[in-house]
């Protein structure tokens, strides 16, 4: 089952909560698309991507934002998502995670 972005933001913020405050996600994804501007196109449901001056450079991590803005305080709103299978980058991302 796939949660609606309202759900994903709520679901988040309860994670957050019971990681203490300042909490951050990291994302790896598979998803299609080499650029900020294939994802904002394509889509990662949940997520916006805002356009940036070199959307169409290919990319190993990026940020987004919920598309549902966090409910609580715990959670910040910008979200880091490495993309292209890159295990280099997916590993440097979950040394920075709060929660695995």
């Amino acid at each position: 089952q796939q949660l609606d972005p309202s759900q994903l933001s709520r679901w988040l913020c309860g994670v957050a909560k019971l990681a203490g405050s300042g909490s951050a996600l990291h994302i790896f994804t598979e998803a299609a698309g080499r650029s900020r501007g294939a994802l904002r196109r394509k889509g990662l449901p949940g997520f916006i991507f805002d356009a940036h001056h070199d959307d169409e450079e290919a990319i190993f991590h990026t940020t987004a934002k919920l598309a549902v803005p966090p409910a609580c305080k715990e959670l910040h709103p910008q979200v880091h998502v490495v993309v292209n299978n890159n295990p280099r980058e997916a590993l440097l991302c979950m040394a920075r995670a709060d929660v695995l």
